[in-house]
């Protein structure tokens, strides 16, 4: 039960931001993972070696190893979920990661399998989601017509593509996270230095979504770039922004209106 929940939810979150209608023929653009740069290590690791439970997602331990990488496994079966680049700098207790460029690998071939109907029943029915193939067609078929697609060959290759493309974004920046506490829980914060708001997009990861409809592709030092998601599809945009560092708020200006986005609400208490 707890699979096929976990495949509704990525079917309809996937959907809902990506929009239903995408360009599959331009998913080997993103087969090569993003080229993120991690600052460099400082002192001593103090994570290297160890285990850790994350206390929102329990189900969900990250094991740090002595090659500047840490495994994610999911803690229901043991399953490897990703591997990560990561450094560590002692002096300011900065954890920086990365998706390592195999596990984004592994991601993209996913993709591609999932875009092809006989892979995707077969892959989905190994993974305990359904027990025949007519019921996964079933349910594809469903998926398909509630998103307005003729048949469930185009909506797999829309899925497939929506799911790379939403992986490499998420990807496509490191994750910087303070380190408050060693046990056997990871408690870490969201890190927000001061810096430009391209900067902070450039060099650490901010919030995908800066409203529920909204994501970030790209920025500029006066423009923001993304999409815009409404009745399930998606309208590219560019807005003029400005960004105070010391308040950490964000405007930018949206059909005549002015937007302001405080980002210390928006990592406020933000843990694992």
């Amino acid at each position: 039960m707890k699979k096929i929940n976990l495949l509704v939810c990525t079917l309809l979150l996937t959907l809902t931001i990506f929009g239903c209608k995408q360009n599959a023929d331009e998913m080997s653009k993103y087969s090569k993972a993003p080229n993120v740069t991690l600052p460099p290590s400082k002192g001593e690791d103090i994570l290297a070696g160890k285990s850790f439970n994350e206390p929102v997602r329990p189900y969900t331990r990250w094991e740090f190893n002595d090659d500047g990488t840490f495994t994610e496994y999911d803690t229901d079966d043991d399953r490897i979920k990703a591997v990560y680049r990561y450094t560590y700098d002692a002096e300011r207790k900065l954890l920086s990661y990365v998706l390592h460029p195999e596990s984004y690998e592994e991601g993209y071939n996913l993709g591609k399998i999932l875009s092809k109907r006989s892979s995707c029943v077969e892959y989905f029915i190994s993974e305990g989601y359904f027990s025949n193939e007519q019921d996964a067609i079933k349910f594809f078929e469903e998926e398909a017509s509630f998103c307005g697609f003729e048949n469930v060959d185009d909506y797999l290759k829309s899925w497939a593509y929506s799911e790379i493309l939403f992986g490499y974004y998420t990807y496509s920046s490191r994750h910087c996270y303070l380190v408050e506490q060693e046990s056997e829980i990871l408690k870490t914060s969201k890190y927000l230095p001061e810096v430009s708001f391209k900067e902070l997009f450039d060099k650490y990861e901010i919030p995908i979504n800066i409203n529920p409809r909204t994501l970030i592709s790209y920025i500029t030092v006066d423009k923001i770039y993304g999409f815009n998601f409404k009745n399930n599809m998606a309208v590219s945009f560019s807005y003029p922004y400005t960004y105070d560092i010391s308040t950490k708020v964000l405007k930018y200006e949206k059909d005549d209106e002015i937007i302001e986005v405080d980002l210390k609400d928006l990592y406020i208490n933000y843990d694992f």
